[in-house]
């Protein structure tokens, strides 16, 4: 009989399982420091030889295991995590697909001593002297080949050997030492981040890499893997409720402050890192108009769910998990960075550029104060907090009649949503910056930059609001194109006349716009209407629509924005920075670039050597 099919036998089928789980040191690094972190481990060493194809040793106080669990653990499909089917609707550890061991033991060859923690088994009639020994084990070609007792410390240590020795054809794939060494680095930095109750200790060839404290403190473990600086400029996420089917934590970038790649992002899902397109795109919607293009955001969000509400089975190396309801995940974290970003104040910091976060301050003024956009005049100057402004402005000038009152009246933004401090305008620098007093010390506003936030969000709102309504113009505007420009216009022309423009042809190399968004108005020149279309005809490359709708938003605020070069008078100058206390995001302009810089009275003082 003839007879194709074959069944494997187990040496084969181990070698492809191991394909899938193990597919360089890294991976071998992750599935053993997820068992450390199952096993309730407060301190993780991970030693490295050879960019881990020479040596992984992993070193934890975790609960360890008994002489029994050591006979099985190294069998295929052999888990403690998870019993049966339903347990995988509720999965509540990192591992519980009984892969990684036996995968891994059959590519090298593995060394193993291990001690269960006897606390564990108090009051247990199963735990006896000889099942709370520790053991020592060696597994050659994923079959156990030796073992001993053992008389070590609780917790494990697994010694990984020789990586791929039986399949060297795989090393023949590996990149550089250099690549494979940065990809164990990052998983350590992800589960570091991750668990910032966890001491984490990284040594690569006899060097001491990677140190966290296991403080508890999360931002404390950010700092000591992704730097100071990184952790500075981070403000905190805190969404979500008992009544949300998400909550979003963790941390992002202020805004305005940004980085030229992606590798400082992580994201989590119930403490487990993951890879979510889902997540990593709500992301960049939420910071689209407060960061520049090319740039990104740094960012670790533990996105926190039921486990039925997410399948992590999906992937062999667990890296990939499927949301049940994924457009309501993508409101929860773009709703998370909103709310942080919107309770939390951040300044600009003049000196280096860099974002720093401080409580928003409670309001201390009396009800009477009005709006900041009229000046902001106080019934009661007494109402003040003396310790909010400067000590001068409750002295009346020997030079001047003016009375206290009136000074304060040239403070705007007093009593402000985002509890950022109020700012008394004094005049321009090269006809661009605004430079502003207040009770920080020195603020820069770049008037451009803010009027285009101001228009920005301005014109969004109304343009939601007219739903399309528009305003025709008296004199419409006929433009001649090229046939690749009309055909990219014509391409936009929906989503244009759903925010208000009504743009036909006109002949067989001419487009007329006949009507515009009410919140643009219809006092621009033609030249400036014209110039305004050809940029969008540029943004049409753009294949996002939701990038494209915004590069036409952002083109109608940048025109009908103060520039650059234009003189200002007094209430000129108080009137573009009363907008900035208007704003949802007072901090950066439509293209991401800061709206304002502040160099505090300290700094003033250091650069002028009255302090050292």
């Amino acid at each position: 009989m003839l007879q194709k099919v074959n069944l494997l036998d187990s040496q084969t089928y181990n070698r492809i399982a191991a394909g899938e789980v193990v597919q360089r040191p890294a991976s071998v690094v992750k599935e053993l420091v997820e068992n450390s972190l199952d096993a309730q481990a407060s301190e993780v060493v991970v030693e490295i030889e050879g960019a881990g194809k020479k040596l992984i040793r992993i070193t934890d106080d975790g609960e360890g295991m008994s002489p029994a669990d050591v006979r099985v653990a190294f069998l295929k499909h052999a888990t403690s995590k998870i019993v049966g089917t339903d347990d995988l609707d509720a999965i509540a550890t990192l591992g519980f697909r009984g892969e990684a061991l036996s995968s891994i033991a059959a590519v090298s060859l593995i060394e193993l001593v291990t001690k269960p923690n006897p606390e564990l088994y108090k009051g247990s009639d199963v735990a006896t002297g000889e099942e709370l020994e520790g053991t020592r084990c060696v597994i050659q070609e994923g079959k156990l080949a030796s073992t001993e007792s053992w008389g070590g410390a609780v917790g494990t240590t697994i010694k990984v050997n020789d990586l791929f020795l039986n399949t060297p054809a795989r090393k023949k794939f590996l990149k550089s030492d250099a690549t494979e060494l940065a990809n164990i680095t990052q998983v350590i930095r992800s589960y570091a981040i991750s668990n910032p109750d966890v001491r984490f200790k990284l040594i690569v060839d006899g060097n001491n890499t990677l140190t966290t404290a296991g403080s508890g403190i999360a931002r404390d473990a950010l700092a000591q893997v992704w730097g100071v600086e990184t952790a500075r400029d981070l403000i905190e996420v805190d969404w979500g409720g008992e009544d949300e089917q998400f909550a979003v934590q963790g941390f992002i970038s202020a805004p305005g402050v940004y980085v030229k790649n992606s590798r400082k992002q992580l994201v989590t899902v119930n403490e487990r890192p993951v890879q979510s397109k889902e997540v990593r795109e709500a992301v960049y919607d939420a910071v689209r108009t407060s960061t520049m293009v090319h740039a990104h955001p740094v960012f670790v969000l533990d996105v926190l769910c039921a486990p039925a509400s997410v399948d992590v089975n999906v992937h062999p190396a667990k890296s990939e998990v499927r949301f049940r309801n994924p457009t309501s995940l993508r409101s929860a974290v773009k709703d998370a960075i909103a709310e942080a970003v919107r309770t939390s104040s951040v300044t600009i910091d003049l000196e280096d550029g860099h974002g720093t976060e401080h409580t928003a301050m409670q309001s201390t003024f009396v009800e009477e104060a009005v709006a900041p956009s009229t000046g902001a005049k106080l019934a009661d100057v007494d109402a003040l907090d003396m310790e909010y402004y400067p000590p001068a402005l409750f002295q009346t000038s020997l030079f001047s009649d003016e009375e206290p009152s009136e000074v304060v009246s040239e403070y705007v933004g007093i009593g402000n949503q985002h509890g950022l401090p109020p700012l008394r305008p004094i005049g321009q620098i090269d006809l661009t910056y605004i430079i502003c007093e207040s009770h920080q010390g020195m603020v820069i506003v770049d008037q451009h930059a803010l009027a285009e936030r101001v228009e920005l969000e301005r014109i969004e709102k109304e343009v939601e609001a007219d739903k399309g309504a528009g305003q025709e113009l008296i004199d419409p505007v006929v433009m001649t194109l090229s046939k690749t420009q009309i055909a990219a216009l014509e391409e936009m022309m929906e989503m244009l006349s759903e925010m208000g423009f009504a743009i036909e042809p006109f002949g067989t190399s001419e487009m007329i716009v006949r009507k515009v968004p009410t919140a643009v108005g219809v006092t621009l020149t033609h030249e400036e209407l014209e110039t305004m279309v050809e940029e969008f005809i540029q943004s049409s490359k753009v294949s996002d629509i939701a990038d494209r709708r915004l590069r036409v938003l952002q083109t109608m605020a940048c025109k009908r924005a103060v520039r650059a070069g234009e003189v200002l008078d007094a209430p000129g100058m108080r009137k573009i920075v009363a907008g900035l206390f208007e704003l949802d995001n007072p901090f950066v302009c439509a293209h991401g670039r800061p709206t304002h810089l502040v160099m505090t009275s300290q700094e003033l003082e250091k650069k002028f050597k009255r302090v050292v």
